[in-house]
């Protein structure tokens, strides 16, 4: 009887120590049109680490061709192509399907941290006037978004650097952001879509913090 205590009890603290974790993602997109290459690292209890690096390349074909986003893992021969087609398709069903759960979602986005955000952009046309505006557009679009992200969620150290080139077309971009949020809060979210579902209904009342 007191051993099984004793597992409840560790139980219990594990499923605690959970729900209050950081569950972090960091995420790094690299591209100069010749090492194209996004990294994924996952951490949860600050040890547990999970690392994915693909390199990616988009192929624009001629005409009769549709153009496709070709992706390989890092150190592996094998890769997959998905049509540029393919992939707006999925993520116009997927927001279909999950629009539903609009509350609960907004509720999840709430609860994200954003740190050490990060954009370096060198951008560069047939034209020292065309890159020009086209810079100062790009520039103006990036900053009205940082300021929205600033005001609606918690960002912090982040920096946008875009930098004209004005000998010949080019376009390079780093991104680099670190994405943190508790693990209870994603559980909080599915339980609450459980809840949509069984009840069919909006849920009344507010999740605590």
């Amino acid at each position: 009887m007191f051993g099984l205590i004793c597992i409840l009890v560790v139980v219990v603290v594990i499923m605690a120590v959970s729900l209050f974790s950081n569950l972090q993602f960091e995420i790094r997109v690299k591209f100069d049109n010749k090492d194209n290459h996004a990294y994924f690292i996952v951490r949860l209890f600050r040890s547990l680490v999970i690392r994915h690096r693909f390199n990616f390349t988009l192929s624009l074909p001629e005409k009769e061709n549709a153009p496709s986003l070709i992706i390989k893992k890092t150190n592996s021969n094998l890769e997959r192509r998905a049509m540029i087609e393919d992939i707006v398709h999925f993520i116009t069903s997927y927001y279909k399907a999950n629009i539903k759960y609009a509350d609960q979602i907004k509720y999840l986005i709430s609860k994200i941290r954003i740190d050490n955000m990060n954009l370096y952009m060198l951008i560069g046309l047939n034209n020292a006037a065309q890159t020009a505006l086209v810079s100062g557009l790009t520039l103006t679009l990036f900053t009205s978004l940082s300021g929205f992200l600033k005001s609606n969620w918690s960002v912090n150290d982040s920096g946008i650097i875009l930098v004209p080139y004005y000998k010949g077309r080019k376009f390079n971009m780093e991104l680099n952001c670190i994405i943190n949020i508790k693990l209870g809060y994603i559980i909080i979210t599915k339980i609450r879509m459980l809840i949509y579902n069984i009840k069919g209904g909006e849920i009344s009342g507010r999740t605590s913090n």
